[in-house]
């Protein structure tokens, strides 16, 4: 059986700084073998802070709604499931009939504690 070839894309930070993302499913004439075996890397022509920035509109989003509650919640908590894809950009995730994010909203007692 042969075992399915992933990439590992190769970010950088403003900063200068490598980060090594591991995706799947390659397409391998866009590719260089690593060692002679399966696995790929890959540099990316933008930084690590410019792929995740896409989360930003919908982060945003997000806190505009809960913000524009009467009774807004003392916490939010938010979990983006998200994939990097080997065009250097995120995709959020959805996995059959789950949610693609998570969203927890905390409101505490004020009159006990």
């Amino acid at each position: 059986m042969q075992s399915q070839a992933f990439s590992i894309i190769e970010f950088s930070t403003e900063n200068g700084e490598r980060v090594y993302v591991e995706t799947s499913s390659i397409d391998q004439g866009a590719y260089v073998p690593a060692g002679g075996d399966n696995n790929y890397i890959k540099n990316s022509p933008i930084t690590i802070e410019k792929a995740i920035s896409l989360i930003t509109p919908i982060a945003n989003g997000i806190i505009k709604t809960f913000n524009s509650m009467e009774q807004k919640p003392d916490e939010c908590e938010v979990v983006f499931n998200v994939s990097f894809s080997n065009e250097f950009s995120i995709k959020i995730l959805t996995l059959k009939n789950d949610a693609n994010m998570a969203i927890k909203l905390i409101w505490k007692d004020k009159n006990h504690g």
